[in-house]
């Protein structure tokens, strides 16, 4: 288990997320465009965090589910304290599919790249729609200590957004302008470039 998953998930339980489900629930719509994780990593986390004494499972009586629902111990808010004031020193490198075929677009046809193109403006204009029904339910639930983090968070996932879009358009128009020049006939393979 990493050991964001774990801290990610004791986090979860100071904010009343108790069950494996609940976690899996506000990750999918919360943390989506910056965090994902999956019930094949959750369980096994609280399963671990309760071993290790930071987080413990409590009976809910008339849960027709019988679901486990976990408290964070004192001694999990202080692990969690501890990992929340250590500095970040790295940026993640997010792994880009799209990217990856842009820079070998050479061997593509303009109108596959287009499509490409287009296909991720479509994903990210999708996107730009969650983001607000996010805010929206942020906004219309009772404040809390956590709302103003949670707009942040919330604000770097649409900025995010709002600069890929931007940045799908201008190489778009990039694209278009050099196919105006060169013509729309499908790069070749064959002209090998020394790495």
């Amino acid at each position: 288990m990493k050991t964001e998953t774990k801290f990610i998930i004791l986090g979860m339980l100071t904010i009343g997320c108790k069950t494996g489900y609940e976690i899996k629930k506000l990750i999918d719509t919360s943390f989506s465009y910056f965090w994902k994780m999956s019930y094949g990593q959750i369980y096994p986390a609280l399963k671990k965090l309760v071993d290790e004494n930071l987080a413990i499972v409590i009976q809910v009586d008339g849960d027709p589910l019988e679901r486990k629902h976990h408290e964070i111990t004192e001694k999990g808010s202080e692990k969690l304290l501890q990992w929340l004031e250590m500095p970040v020193l790295e940026t993640d490198i997010q792994r880009k599919e799209l990217l990856v075929k842009i820079f070998f677009g050479r061997h593509l046809s303009f109108e596959k790249v287009l499509a490409h193109l287009d296909m991720q403006k479509e994903l990210l204009k999708a996107k730009q729609v969650i983001f607000m029904e996010i805010e929206k339910s942020i906004l219309e639930q009772k404040e809390s200590a956590d709302t103003p983090y949670w707009l942040y968070t919330l604000d770097y996932g649409k900025r995010v957004n709002e600069t890929a879009l931007a940045w799908c358009e201008d190489t778009k128009r990039a694209i278009l302008e050099r196919r105006n020049r060169v013509g729309s006939k499908k790069r070749t393979t064959t002209n090998n470039e020394e790495c």
